[in-house]
């Protein structure tokens, strides 16, 4: 999760005990190497989200209505390229 997010090992250390104190996830040691851990969701817990994020949805559904497919393109090819800069911009912050 680390790598994936550019967050300090020790960040997500602290992110997963919250999620864990919650109920929302809980740890699994590896069975074949026991220095990795496997996080794991609670999906009973976390099944009554998608009802509290469907207004979100919805509106975001709404938002998109208002734009071409070839503008739709235009948003998320600029997503995509902003995304890569910044993170080549975090990974060059890391290394220093």
């Amino acid at each position: 999760m680390a790598q994936h997010t550019g967050l300090a090992p020790a960040t997500v250390s602290g992110l997963i005990d919250r999620l864990e104190a919650k109920w929302l996830v809980r740890r699994l040691r590896d069975t074949r190497d026991r220095r990795r851990v496997i996080v794991e969701i609670n999906y009973e817990r976390v099944a009554g989200f998608a009802e509290l994020l469907e207004p979100f949805a919805a509106s975001l559904s709404r938002l998109y209505e208002r734009y071409t497919d070839d503008e739709l393109e235009v948003i998320l090819d600029w997503l995509r390229r902003s995304t890569a800069l910044q993170r080549a911009a975090a990974r060059e912050l890391a290394e220093r």
